[in-house]
């Protein structure tokens, strides 16, 4: 019975160190720090650091905000994450509901 090699097809894993190595080099190659959609090795910088943000950290670099992170505030007073979300806030406070 022939046995199949599959080594080749297995990535080994990258250290913790090279890593966060490339994270500086986006950093001082592009004058900011990257965005996880933009390092195809996001799911490897999550296993090794539990999270992209912990990773960036570890970088010494403060994390991104979340892209859509802006906030809208309703008649209420109630904060919202979306104008679609304020809007119906807002409706929901004109008629009482």
């Amino acid at each position: 019975m022939a046995r199949i090699n599959l080594s080749r097809y297995w990535k080994k894993p990258y250290s913790k160190k090279h890593l966060i190595t490339k994270i500086r080099k986006f950093y001082f190659k592009n004058g900011r720090i990257p965005l996880k959609r933009e390092f195809n090795m996001y799911r490897e910088y999550q296993q090794r650091f539990g999270s992209w943000n912990n990773a960036i950290k570890l970088a010494g670099f403060k994390p991104n905000q979340v892209i859509f992170s802006k906030k809208f505030i309703a008649k209420d007073g109630h904060i919202c994450d979306s104008y679609a979300e304020q809007i119906i806030d807002d409706w929901l406070f004109k008629y009482k509901i």
